[in-house]
């Protein structure tokens, strides 16, 4: 159990980059994680984000017990594990790992963003290769790429 936790934890310090300063090292074992047999509401519905002209935008359909992706107008139905950590201080994450490929693991923190004035929810989706999280939304972004600002990590 105390690998696994170790090994979680490392996972989540390597995919979250830049916000590990918000959770010490006592805190990560103390995470308490969960295997999710279903999506819970807050990830539920359908999610935009626009990733650039080579690639376009990304629609995300989550629903009770799937998730569909469209990219490029290919539609894709992802199997895989949803696990749920949870930290002291109500921080949890969410992450995904692709059955397909399972390295690919995404740190998912449902929180909220203002946009254009007015707040919306948003997922920040947090992955190894990016500095700053990526903010899905519930409308479509056109052709304009919103990125979570690591201070709304701050508040969950």
């Amino acid at each position: 159990m105390k690998i696994k936790v170790l090994l979680s934890t490392l996972l989540l310090i390597t995919t979250v980059g830049g916000v590990t300063a918000t959770v010490t090292p006592a805190q990560a074992a103390e995470a308490s994680q969960t295997k999710l047999k279903t999506f819970p509401k807050q990830l539920r519905g359908t999610w935009y984000h626009y990733y650039g002209k080579k690639i376009g935008l990304h629609k995300m359909v989550i629903t009770k017990h799937q998730l569909k992706v469209v990219l490029k107008s290919k539609k894709k139905t992802v199997k895989g594990t949803l696990m749920k950590y949870r930290y002291p201080g109500k921080w949890a994450t969410y992450d995904f790992a692709d059955k397909e490929n399972p390295f690919d693991i995404a740190a998912w923190v449902p929180t909220k963003m203002t946009i254009k004035g007015q707040t919306h929810p948003i997922i920040a989706e947090l992955k190894q290769d990016v500095s700053k999280p990526w903010a899905y939304t519930h409308f479509n972004p056109g052709k304009h790429q919103y990125m979570a600002p690591l201070s709304t990590l701050r508040h969950i």
